[in-house]
């Protein structure tokens, strides 16, 4: 019950945010075309200054065990799995394109492995395990959320051409890419151990906490009926891969090698969370089927509400954290 409950309060803001974007739409406090400035306010401002400010206080100077490093490795391999399985069911068996709405592949790809983890794991971890997972937390932050960008550009950047040119455009929209911009200024500052003025402090704290409600209050805006049926099909597609295949897998893959309990509960939470808000901005902006993109968001976001409580109550009751 302790995990249900854990996961639950962390979940149900993310979706009555989303909820109060949709109801804002219906009695016209704002249109549609709202969320192609707010979208890419996030995207480009305030979504790069939260990820900078979630790495840039990250204790690089403070010991990391041989646990730690375990959870570091498996965490790189179950990602860049994770993006292998989706990727393999939106090209080969899937067979994805485009559409009317854009670059369909990249959002089913991206929707399917990309985890809110930052919003979802701190409060259940912290709330399980107490300051006792806060490294391993900052840990696998510093290591998933490249991943989750670098893939996900990757995946939004359609198969054109195998030449030289291709590799190179792609090799500058990941520098380019603001995600990416305020992770690496971030670590700098963490590997200098650089410390802020309180104004500046109090400037970065405010523009951060602006991004995930603005995305998720977007997001219920843009999100339609008409076309959640029309991507239905992919959509639980993507659910299901994102919400039951990918905890089920590597969970179990975690606790057959071996990994400490902890370990095994965070990998749980990293590929089987909802799939991260910041997608669908990325797909809005890189011409992906944003429309796809928010409807799995959504549907995952809903689903990981019972998903995630089952998973993380077997491995609460196997392990012996209860």
């Amino acid at each position: 019950m302790d995990a249900f409950i854990l996961t639950f309060n962390a979940i149900a803001p993310v979706f009555l945010m989303i909820l109060l974007g949709y109801g804002m739409k219906l009695v016209k406090l704002v249109s549609e075309d709202f969320v192609t400035v707010s979208m890419k306010l996030v995207f480009k401002v305030f979504l790069p200054i939260l990820l900078f400010q979630k790495v840039a206080h990250i204790d690089l100077a403070t010991s990391i065990t041989l646990d730690d490093l375990w959870l570091m490795g498996y965490s790189v391999v179950a990602l860049l799995l994770a993006a292998g399985l989706a990727s393999l069911a939106g090209h080969y068996i899937l067979r994805l394109g485009y559409n009317h709405r854009g670059f369909v592949k990249g959002a089913f790809i991206q929707g399917a492995f990309r985890t809110n983890y930052a919003i979802i794991s701190y409060p259940i971890l912290l709330g399980m395990f107490g300051d006792a997972v806060v490294l391993k937390l900052a840990l696998v932050t510093v290591i998933s959320i490249p991943i989750f960008n670098i893939i996900s550009i990757i995946a939004l950047t359609p198969e054109k051409s195998h030449d030289i040119k291709t590799y190179m455009a792609l090799l500058k929209n990941i520098i380019s890419n603001p995600l990416i911009i305020g992770i690496v200024l971030g670590f700098f500052s963490a590997l200098l151990n650089l410390t802020y003025p309180p104004v500046i402090e109090a400037f970065i704290t405010s523009s951060a906490t602006l991004a995930t409600p603005l995305a998720l209050v977007s997001l219920g805006i843009f999100f339609r009926f008409d076309h959640f049926r029309e991507t239905l099909k992919l959509t639980l597609i993507a659910t299901g891969i994102k919400n039951l295949l990918l905890p089920f897998v590597f969970s179990a893959i975690a606790y057959w090698i071996g990994l400490s309990p902890m370990n095994i509960v965070i990998i749980t939470i990293l590929v089987g969370g909802p799939t991260a808000v910041s997608s669908f901005a990325m797909s809005k902006e890189m011409d992906g089927d944003a429309v796809l993109s928010g409807n799995i968001i959504i549907m995952t976001t809903l689903i990981c509400s019972f998903t995630l409580m089952l998973f993380l109550t077997f491995w609460v009751s196997v392990l012996g954290l209860a």
